[in-house]
């Protein structure tokens, strides 16, 4: 989003906010206090109030002529708010979705009562959006997932991935294994089955020491300590580099899953897992299918920022040529108040 809009918006949602905190209270708001509360002076308020009450937004901020307030009836703060204003039905369709196909995704696990909170709870985060989820909703969409109780050993691993933390585990535990360090870095759901994708301290950032096992042959053991993270590189930077890493551009990660072959008599099933970012190293991995859903590595490349940014060009065209109309101009009347 372009800086002016971005600040713009940012504006918007504060002074309604702050107006509809002071309809709340009783202590309506004056423009002299949004706009020092804000950091601009009382003309931008002036504008912004004139604009978002104006028929562009629309949202019924009433003032209060004695001593120039800005509130909002107990009728109005049930009804409207700007963030409200910015979610159309088809985007709250695919709210309701998106829960729907969480919900189903950890029904029968233990996780799922927390599922359900976390959902809801970030719904009723987002203004009053909260209304659309008033009456009972059916699950529109159900998933019907093999073993479904993988997923409470799953949820233990998953917020060291996003915390990008080492954990210590054993590899087919049948098999009475050593405990071993790995970095998880993702968990991929392929062919009805779960796999981890991890390094160990065998990682030297070339494309072949990924490594990939079926998360039912992952048993967690505990978290690793600070000494122990240090141990295992990061995918996104060598140490040495980590001062230079941009952490506003994370590392990105694709796959998917397709058909290839060796020869006319040697076709396969494969699952593909690209990761790439503007300021980290980029891989390619290909992961050959077995009878037994255990998959060996069949390729695995190390990617130029080049190859990457031709990539990331060449979807970028894709996704311009299917648009059939250029996108909208910004609202009338919008332009004279950005700032």
């Amino acid at each position: 989003m372009n800086g002016k809009y971005t600040a713009a918006y940012r504006r918007f949602k504060e002074i309604d906010s702050m107006i509809r905190e002071g309809s709340i209270s009783g202590r309506y708001k004056k423009t002299a206090e949004m706009a020092e509360a804000l950091g601009v002076s009382k003309r931008t308020v002036e504008r912004d109030l004139a604009y978002m009450s104006s028929s562009e937004i629309g949202l019924p901020i009433r003032c209060n002529e004695k001593d120039h307030t800005y509130y909002y009836t107990p009728d109005d703060l049930k009804k409207r708010s700007f963030g409200n204003l910015l979610l159309s039905n088809s985007d709250k369709q695919f709210i309701a979705l998106a829960r729907s196909l969480l919900l189903s995704f950890f029904s029968g696990t233990d996780s799922y009562r927390e599922a359900y909170k976390t959902f809801d709870n970030l719904i009723g985060r987002l203004d009053h959006t909260q209304e659309f989820l008033k009456h009972p909703m059916r699950e529109a969409m159900l998933l019907a997932l093999p073993k479904k109780n993988q997923l409470d050993d799953i949820h233990k691993i998953i917020p060291f991935i996003n915390r990008g933390d080492c954990i210590s585990v054993i590899l087919n535990p049948d098999e009475q294994s050593d405990t071993l360090l790995i970095r998880p870095i993702h968990v991929i759901y392929a062919w009805s089955s779960w796999y981890l994708l991890y390094t160990d301290n065998s990682f030297t950032y070339n494309a072949e020491d990924f490594k990939i096992i079926q998360t039912d042959r992952v048993h967690f053991v505990r978290g690793a300590t600070q000494t122990e993270n240090a141990s295992i590189p990061r995918i996104e930077y060598k140490d040495e580099d980590k001062k230079n890493y941009d952490f506003s551009k994370p590392v990105c990660t694709s796959c998917k899953i397709g058909l290839d072959s060796r020869d006319e008599n040697d076709f396969f099933e494969y699952l593909a897992v690209d990761i790439y970012g503007n300021t980290c190293r980029n891989y390619s991995l290909k992961y050959r299918r077995q009878p037994d859903n255990s998959l060996i590595l069949a390729e695995a490349r190390n990617l130029s920022s080049a190859a990457s940014d031709e990539n990331d060009m060449r979807m970028f065209i894709k996704i311009m040529d299917s648009l059939d109309s250029p996108a909208p101009s910004p609202a009338s009347g919008l332009e004279d108040i950005l700032m």
